[in-house]
C-alpha cells in the first residue's frame, strides 16, 4: 500500500504560523509597549562615557583598560524585543515545519499554508531581505544564461 503520511509536521507548522501571525498583528496594532529613551539622552550618555574613558586613558600612562567606576548593569528586558523575537522564532519554526512536511510528502495545502503563515509572521525587514536575495540570485542566474549565447547561435 502506498499511503501518504499523516500531516503532523505541516499541521503543527500551520498552528505555529497562525499563532505567530496573530502575535505579530497584536504587537503592531497595540504599538510599542515600552516607550524608547529619547535619542538626545542616549547620545549624551554615550558621549559622557567616551569622555570619561578618554580622560582615564590620558591620565593613566599604562595601556591597561581603565577601571570602570560603575559595576556593569544587566540590560532590562524590553517586552517589545521579546515579542519580536517570539514572533520571528515561531514564524521560522512554522516555515521549517512546512518544509519538513513537504519533504515527507504530506498534504501540499497544509505545507504551503504553514510556509505562507510563517513567512507572513516574520519581521518585515528580514522577509524583505530574503525576498530581495532570492530575486537577485534568480536575476543573476537568468542573466548568466542569457549572456552565454545569442539567439542566432553565435558566441
Amino acid at each position: 500500500m502506498n499511503r501518504r503520511p499523516a500531516s503532523f509536521a505541516s499541521s503543527v507548522g500551520l498552528l505555529l504560523g497562525a499563532i505567530a501571525l496573530v502575535l505579530a498583528a497584536v504587537h503592531s496594532a497595540a504599538g510599542p509597549f515600552k516607550k524608547p529613551q529619547p535619542v538626545e539622552k542616549v547620545i549624551a550618555e554615550k558621549a559622557l562615557s567616551l569622555y570619561d574613558r578618554a580622560m582615564a586613558m590620558l591620565e593613566d600612562d599604562s595601556d591597561a583598560e581603565p577601571k570602570s567606576s560603575k559595576p556593569p548593569v544587566a540590560p532590562e528586558q524590553n517586552p517589545d524585543q521579546i515579542l519580536s523575537g517570539a514572533t520571528a522564532g515561531l514564524g521560522a519554526l512554522a516555515v521549517a515545519l512546512g518544509v519538513a512536511g513537504f519533504t515527507r510528502r504530506e498534504n501540499l495545502r497544509a505545507c504551503g499554508g504553514a510556509i505562507v503563515l510563517g513567512t507572513a509572521a516574520l519581521p518585515w525587514g528580514l522577509a524583505l531581505s530574503l525576498v530581495l536575495a532570492i530575486a537577485m540570485v534568480s536575476f543573476a542566474r537568468r542573466l548568466g544564461r542569457s549572456s552565454s549565447t545569442r539567439p542566432d547561435g553565435r558566441v
